[in-house]
């Protein structure tokens, strides 16, 4: 593997460590939560509740 060039911290073929990847997934699980909260909010305004579910 070979070394990247100075001004750059991580090579192509390198991976980052666990601790950077850990950090960069939260803002993805966080904009995933935004949606699940946003998917509620619509059913709910809708009109459906856990007695229309049952209804089937």
């Amino acid at each position: 593997m070979s070394k990247p060039p100075a001004n750059i911290a991580i090579g192509v073929d390198q991976t980052p460590p666990a601790l950077h990847l850990v950090l960069l997934a939260f803002p993805y699980a966080f904009l995933i939560c935004v949606y699940l909260v946003i998917v509620v909010i619509v059913v709910r305004a809708a009109g459906a509740d856990a007695q229309t579910r049952k209804a089937r």
